[in-house]
């Protein structure tokens, strides 16, 4: 199918002309749904113009349970109109059968486009049962929802590859050309945070789907160029509700620290021609991002879940086998010390706990802690640092305290299994002395006041741009 325009930024209205290579029929959709013959039938050209005086539709869809239920930001219906793309999809057909793939394509029309977003635009097209059905939607609480238990169930809630469902992403560049389109999977990230209104979405590149990976360097922090998933992060994860930048904020002032951190870059999402507000891209934690990072074949590292110890990629028996040797052997002797020092990164595990610590993040460390190892001769579990949502709120909570509770009673923030390591370690004058003087090191340089604030108003003017509309349309 040949189209008369590009996809991408418009000022003006304009007639859309479609054609067929082959003289066959072309049937399409403008409401995200996927064309057959029961679609319009192109006759002549199609109208393209600003759709935003348009009622809202896909947006009045009820995301999470009633506020009632729940002590995350439950969703309400949009305080205006919020701004449109058209969507068209299309197909040809011949005798009845189809002769063309399915041609995905957004178009953006507002006199003030090409200065109206400082983000890059994505744009996000799925049949509506995808996200919407009561039975198949991944972003409604549907027929999965427990009122007895409103904050873990739900449609989204769900997981695996039943819960993933096939989209199509077209991402615009801030001056309005198409960067890459391509059809994909995609599932909710998170774990609490699936209930509330605004939803992380996560974007796996499949070959069943079109192509194997993204192709294009989607984070300006990083040279990776391709990417299997990546996510699109809400920021309904933040506690107090108060601002869209503690992860990054927190991320961006520890990238020069000997840990693992995550790009970003933010962008303003449509789904189904529908503006779905500020999304974050950033890696998702897998395999995956551990080979990108350091070059090692994803097949043989080894990724856990320190907490809950789940298998992420791997094995965690080293792990697991380390936490007895250090029950079963007193660390205050430096032979033990150095031999836990054999199987961990010290300077790395060092950085990571304090830059939890200065952030002063409260889920943590009974939530949120994963670490690796490459599965080779001498390799050392590092440890990565994500999810600061829960950081820069409580500026006199003493951390130290928090990181070394032994009360059994405590499961979550840090009950003592999740504490076990550190204070452990703590008693080894070796490992407490190289503490103190990092900790005292990086106050002094990656976390000085002025370094800090610098990194804090560079991000608040990056995301404010985009905030009025963001608000409005999450009424939040």
């Amino acid at each position: 199918i040949t189209f008369s325009e590009i996809a991408g930024f418009y000022t003006e209205e304009f007639k859309l002309r479609l054609g067929s290579v082959l003289g066959d029929s072309i049937y399409y959709t403008l409401d995200g749904s996927l064309p057959t013959q029961n679609s319009s039938l192109y006759l002549d050209s199609l109208f393209i113009q600003n759709r935003n005086s348009e009622p809202n539709y896909f947006c009045e869809f009820p995301s999470s349970p009633d506020q009632s239920l729940i002590s995350n930001k439950a969703w309400e219906s949009p305080n205006s109109l919020v701004d449109k793309a058209t969507i068209i999809r299309c197909r040809t057909y011949k005798n009845g059968i189809p002769s063309s793939k399915i041609y995905t394509t957004s178009y953006f029309v507002d006199e003030d486009m090409f200065s109206k977003y400082e983000f890059p635009v994505i744009s996000l097209v799925t049949e509506q049962s995808n996200f919407f059905a009561e039975d198949s939607g991944i972003y409604v609480p549907g027929i999965h929802f427990d009122e007895n238990s409103p904050e873990w169930t739900g449609n989204y809630c769900n997981t695996g590859r039943d819960w993933e469902r096939p989209i199509h992403i077209e991402y615009f560049e801030q001056s309005g050309i198409l960067a890459f389109a391509q059809d994909a999977g995609v599932r909710i990230h998170g774990g609490k945070t699936r209930i509330a209104a605004q939803k992380t979405l996560r974007l796996y590149a499949r070959k069943e789907y079109s192509k194997s990976h993204f192709n294009y360097k989607l984070l300006p922090q990083i040279e990776n160029q391709k990417f299997k998933r990546f996510l699109l992060r809400t920021s309904m994860g933040d506690w107090t509700g108060h601002t869209i930048i503690k992860d990054v904020l927190a991320q961006d002032i520890s990238r020069e620290l000997n840990i693992e951190t995550q790009g970003f870059q933010p962008s303003i999402v449509f789904l189904n021609g529908e503006y779905w507000g500020i999304h974050t891209i950033r890696e998702r934690i897998d395999e995956y991002y551990i080979s990108d990072k350091f070059d090692i074949d994803k097949d043989s590292i080894d990724l856990i879940n320190s907490v809950s110890q789940e298998t992420i990629s791997g094995s965690r028996d080293g792990y697991i086998d380390l936490l007895e040797f250090i029950e079963e052997n007193d660390l205050t002797e430096n032979t033990n010390y150095n031999y836990v020092a054999t199987q961990i990164d010290i300077g790395n595990y060092i950085d990571y706990q304090i830059a939890e610590m200065f952030f002063a993040n409260y889920d943590w460390p009974a939530n949120n802690v994963k670490l690796w190892k490459p599965q080779s001769e001498g390799g050392k579990w590092r440890w990565i640092f994500y999810d600061l949502d829960n950081s820069f709120k409580q500026y006199e909570y003493n951390m130290f305290v928090h990181c070394t509770n032994t009360d059994e009673s405590i499961g979550w923030p840090n009950s003592p299994k999740s504490t076990f390591l550190f204070r452990n370690l703590m008693l080894n004058n070796q490992f407490e002395n190289q503490f103190i003087k990092r900790y005292v090191e990086l106050l002094d340089k990656q976390f000085s006041l002025s370094r800090l604030l610098s990194k804090k108003n560079q991000i608040e003017a990056l995301y404010s741009t985009g905030l009025a509309a963001h608000s409005a349309r999450w009424n939040y």
